[in-house]
């Protein structure tokens, strides 16, 4: 059974441990994506941040005592938006745990953090090339609004 709640500033081991599952599986997508980042002095005061400052949400879902994935939500800032939008920073869910609805559930206990709060609107960001996402987020009630370009110079 997987529960979900909201992170302790004690956890923050446990978000760097499941976005690094992330930055595993994103490093076919992105070739320039530093992988060493989630246990570098910026990644831990990154996760140290986001589980103690009242500005971001973190959640984290357990199959017992194992952590099996979580979700990072703060603001977004777009000043020429006409609306109060959240972001999910990060979201992860560990390899065998995938398909069985605990992403899902995170963004649902995220969405509701961003109702009670005051927010309109809930954006992600996703690799254009990373399809399976794509259409998690789809399933999720999301469209997409604008996309990245990037050139090598």
């Amino acid at each position: 059974m997987i529960s979900i709640r909201r992170a302790t500033q004690e956890e923050w081991e446990i978000i760097q441990k499941l976005n690094n599952e992330v930055f595993v599986d994103n490093a076919v997508y992105d070739h320039y994506l530093d992988r060493t980042w989630p246990f570098s002095p910026q990644g831990i005061e990154h996760y140290k941040k986001v589980v103690s400052s009242p500005n971001y949400c973190t959640y984290v879902a357990f199959e017992g005592d194992i952590p099996v994935g979580h979700i990072v939500g703060g603001q977004k800032v777009i000043n020429f938006r006409a609306v109060k939008t959240a972001e999910i920073i990060e979201i992860g869910v560990s390899p065998e745990y995938r398909s069985k609805g605990v992403g899902a559930k995170l963004i649902e206990m995220l969405k509701q953090w961003c109702k009670e709060n005051g927010y309109q609107t809930l954006m992600v960001n996703s690799y254009s090339t990373n399809k399976k996402a794509i259409a998690f987020y789809k399933k999720q009630g999301m469209t997409p609004i604008d996309i990245d370009l990037e050139m090598i110079l």
